[in-house]
């Protein structure tokens, strides 16, 4: 293809641009949180604890440092019948609770992905307007692979509209970019990912022609990749070494964290399955966050949680001997067949 490098730096930037429409009409959330430098704050502490307001870009903790935030606001009259959710950047780890028990984990943006960070809070599908937003959220001055930086900082706390074309738009966008960058160059596939992309630059007008757009992406994702090709299944999995990169009470609140959104994601995507391995790991959710654990026990019954692995963690091969690894396996499968009534194999 000529002019190929051309070709991509214009999808490149138009995908950029894109990206950053997601939401729209923001209006500032009010922020107050508390704090304690060294352990986590009990939920039934936070709930009868006074909170201090805190602005954007004012530091509320230091590493391994614990809080809890609220966020309060009203939705305007002119959200009224469109999708409305929240963006909270804490510059670190959160949760935010609803009833008593970790609903959604937030998390920053890896240096190595930029677009990492999960910072959205999904709040009403159709807004009537004038509705109340009062939000409770953990959080932890930490990074996802432990520490990083020394000081945390509130960065965002916003309810917005939500454009779901937008969003659908730049899910395709970073697929197909992704997909023709690992295609061999020159290759009659790679080409005609570029040149669609390119049409779908030619047909963008300020949004004016979204539809065409995903048509565009909706046809070249449908396409396999060749006559003989193979459809692939896979099952969800939120890999989590039990004691890495952080303090062992942290492995627990990010096991609430992973647990949780892995949750709702399930009752996102009807489809979607999800896997997760390491005993260990289940028996801390079953003390520490005894609703979540029975979401998760009801979401194996009914097929969408797939338990995985027979050993109690994921444990160093190299080191242990072999009494300790079959010990990992019969106390692993003993509390999968106790808890669940699954003999994993």
């Amino acid at each position: 293809m000529q002019r190929e490098k051309i070709y991509v730096q214009r999808i490149k930037r138009l995908a950029e641009r894109i990206n950053k429409l997601k939401y729209f009409n923001p209006q500032p959330l009010e922020a107050s949180f508390i704090y304690d430098k060294i352990e986590p704050i009990p939920y039934e502490t936070a709930l009868k604890s006074e909170f201090k307001p805190i602005s954007i870009g004012e530091e509320w903790g230091e590493l391994w440092g614990c809080a809890w935030f609220k966020f309060k606001g009203r939705i305007p009259a002119e959200y009224k019948e469109k999708e409305v959710g929240a963006l909270i950047d804490l510059n670190g780890e959160g949760c935010v609770w609803k009833g008593g028990s970790p609903w959604l984990g937030l998390t920053n943006k890896i240096h190595w992905d930029l677009r990492s960070g999960k910072y959205f809070v999904p709040l009403f599908n159709e807004a009537k307007g004038g509705e109340v937003v009062d939000l409770l959220v953990e959080a932890g001055a930490n990074g996802l692979f432990g520490s990083g930086q020394n000081d945390y900082r509130l960065q965002q706390a916003e309810i917005v509209c939500v454009n779901n074309d937008i969003i659908k738009l730049d899910l395709d966008l970073k697929v197909l970019i992704n997909l023709f960058e690992a295609l061999e160059e020159k290759s009659p596939r790679r080409n005609k990912i570029i040149y669609r992309l390119n049409e779908v630059c030619n047909n963008w007008n300020d949004g004016k022609g979204i539809k065409e757009c995903l048509e565009i992406t909706t046809d070249l994702l449908s396409k396999p990749a060749n006559a003989s090709s193979l459809t692939a299944y896979s099952i969800g999995h939120a890999h989590l070494d039990l004691a890495w990169l952080w303090p062992m009470r942290e492995t627990r609140r990010k096991g609430g964290r992973t647990f949780a959104t892995a949750l709702k994601l399930l009752e996102e995507y009807p489809d979607y399955k999800f896997g997760a391995s390491q005993p260990q790991l289940y028996e801390w959710i079953k003390s520490d966050y005894p609703q979540l654990y029975s979401k998760v026990k009801q979401a194996i019954a009914d097929g969408k949680w797939e338990v995985q692995g027979a050993m109690w963690v994921e444990p160093d091969m190299n080191l242990a001997g072999g009494e300790a690894l079959i010990r990992q396996c019969l106390y692993g499968k003993k509390f999968y067949r106790d808890e669940f009534g699954i003999d994993v194999k």
